[in-house]
Parts: structure tokens; sequence; C-alpha cells
């Protein structure tokens, strides 16, 4: 994200649409035990909260994603957010090539604005891993690869 708060918990609720969302934060405090994830929500008014977990190697593997994102949070706590960057309308509108940019994403124009963005290590994983899930990139990188394969 590249607005405040930097980071969210995300647990999906399957059975209705009421999702449990916490703003990450550095004084987070984290108890992890077997099957478990305990944590306090920077709102002192609000308890502990818990997590459950059937599978504790999945445990131990959100676990660590949360330990390593508060270690983010702990060395870079005055870092400057980056505002979102607008949408450029025409950019949108133009005819670009269909397999100029992965689908769901707007082509780059390079010429278009001299804005930064930052990337941190957790953005760079998640957006990777994002691209590993996406069926349709990678049924588009494996044409590339065919059609670059030497016959």
């Amino acid at each position: 994200r590249r607005s405040t708060p930097k980071y969210q918990l995300l647990v999906k609720n399957q059975s209705n649409a009421n999702d449990l969302v916490d703003n990450l934060h550095p004084d987070w405090e984290l108890d992890c035990q077997t099957n478990y994830v305990f944590y306090k929500v920077d709102d002192p008014q609000k308890r502990i909260r818990g997590l459950w977990f059937h599978d504790d190697a999945e445990r131990r593997r959100i676990e660590a994603a949360l330990r390593q994102t508060l270690e983010e949070l702990h060395s870079a706590p005055g870092e400057p957010q980056a505002p979102p960057m607008a949408a450029n309308p025409a950019q949108k509108a133009s005819a670009a090539p269909p397999d100029s940019a992965p689908p769901g994403m707007t082509p780059i124009d390079n010429n278009v604005s001299t804005e930064s963005v930052t990337i941190t290590l957790a953005s760079l994983r998640a957006a990777l891993h994002a691209l590993a899930d996406d069926n349709q990139f990678l049924r588009t990188v494996m044409q590339k690869i065919k059609h670059s394969a030497p016959q």
C-alpha cells in the first residue's frame, strides 16, 4: 500500500461478508503458540485477538510473514508513504497490442510521469506471489516461452 495503514491483516470469512481486518503497526505484540497466533490491535479499547489454525505448519508460515512485516515496520517507522498513483484516462484509452502487458494490467507509458514508487521486499514478494497465482499470467508466460524456443 502507498497510504496508511501500510499493511493490514485480512481474514476472509467464507460464510458471510464479516471479514476480520486489522491494521498492522510497529507496536503490535505477537504471541504465538501451537495452532494459535495472538496479537493486540492498536485500539486499547479492543481485546487481544486470537487466530486458530487447524494446521500448525500454516500457523508457522503466517507467523513468519507477520514477524517479517512487523520487522519491516520497526526498521522504517518514519518511512514516507508514496501517494496513490492517479489513473491516466488517456493511457487507458490507448490501443495497445494485446500482449504488451499482463492481463488485467495497464501497459506502462514511460513518457507519462516521473513519479517514483517505493518498493519493499514484502511488496515485491506479494506482487510475485500474486503473479504466480494468476493462471492467465502463467499461460501468457508459457506461450512466450514456447514461441521463443528454438524449433
